[in-house]
């Protein structure tokens, strides 16, 4: 086995959870009058949206707040379960966990509703560690959500950890820290991110990570 350990970005690697975190997203904006479109909002999916909705909308940091909240709401009523995981990945979690490989969780997304996904799909027993972000995601980079898991998982070499991510934050999350890392192309990166984004595998489909982890 080439790699000992797994550490996963959370939407768009294991769960499909865009369109709920989209229209929280959309009716957050909407409360202040701000017209944007669901498809829109998928694309920026990734980067914490408590810094996208200052950063590009122009909120102050304290209607910006108020703003998330209403996001946060949302998702967590009803956005977290118009989710599904991805075909394969399941199977996927399942058989790397028989061959041993420990397997974390480092997400941007907010710990509270990462932690009410992976109960609601029944996938938590897969996962040693579940690193996320605060409500208001200001816990810092990806690299130190992925620092955090590794030294909760107490890694001694990083040659031997896969980060895998569906945008180039997580690529670069992984790498910062010493790991190789795999772009999951189902994912909601743009084809320009996965060209770019100087992963060292790609993968199509969740279940193409099991050879990856064996070194096949």
């Amino acid at each position: 086995m080439k790699y000992n350990t797994v550490i996963f970005d959370f939407d768009g690697v294991i769960v499909d959870s865009w369109l709920g975190i989209a229209k929280g997203f959309v009716k957050a904006l909407g409360a202040y009058g701000i017209t944007e479109t669901i498809e829109n909002v998928k694309k920026m999916i990734g980067p914490p949206f408590a810094k996208l909705i200052i950063e590009k909308y122009g909120f102050d940091q304290e209607e910006g707040k108020k703003a998330i909240m209403i996001h946060r709401k949302y998702v967590q009523e009803h956005g977290c379960f118009e989710a599904t995981l991805y075909d394969g990945v399941y199977e996927m979690l399942q058989t790397l966990d028989n061959m041993g490989v420990q397997m974390a969780i480092a997400s941007n997304k907010p710990i509270e509703n990462v932690k009410l996904q992976i109960k609601y799909f029944e996938i938590e027993k897969f996962f040693k560690e579940v690193i996320a972000q605060d409500t208001m995601q200001t816990r810092g980079e990806k690299s130190d959500l992925v620092k955090e898991a590794m030294d909760k998982l107490n890694i001694k070499d990083p040659k031997k950890v896969l980060m895998i991510g569906d945008k180039p934050t997580d690529i670069i999350g992984g790498k910062k820290n010493g790991t190789y890392a795999v772009m999951a192309d189902y994912g909601y990166g743009s084809e320009e991110e996965k060209e770019t984004c100087n992963a060292n595998y790609h993968i199509k489909t969740p279940l193409e990570l099991i050879n990856i982890v064996k070194g096949e």
